[in-house]
């Protein structure tokens, strides 16, 4: 790819990277057992990590899971990162990946909010 897709790759890491922090801190000031924490963020990275095209390509899942795998969050990133390395069309795989970004941004960052606010 180019140096604009070498930013881009860098962007979409950072920025999805961030929002899945931001689920581990809402989680985690809402935790009241802080040992158990790591247990449920564990419980909710694997499968986004498995039941993605990450590792392997969708094809490579059954057929009704391959619907399940291409809409994941962790699916769009990835598909975004692939597209800017190779300097290929990256448009809509940016576009879900931003979509989840605003989604789960906006939900973990209330939540991180509220249990902020409970906790002080």
């Amino acid at each position: 790819g180019s140096a604009g897709g070498a930013i881009g790759y860098f962007l979409v890491a950072v920025i999805f990277g961030s929002t899945l922090i931001a689920a581990g801190v809402a989680v985690g000031i809402g935790s009241a057992n802080p040992e158990g924490t790591m247990s449920l963020l564990q419980l909710v990275n694997l499968p986004l990590l498995m039941f993605s095209s990450a590792l392997v390509p969708a094809t490579a899942f059954p057929g009704w899971l391959q619907r399940v795998v291409q809409v994941s969050p962790v699916t769009c990133a990835v598909n975004a990162m692939r597209a800017l390395a190779a300097g290929t069309q990256a448009g809509p795989a940016i576009l879900w990946t931003a979509l989840w970004v605003i989604g789960l941004g906006l939900l973990f960052g209330w939540l991180a909010a509220r249990g902020l606010r409970r906790v002080s």
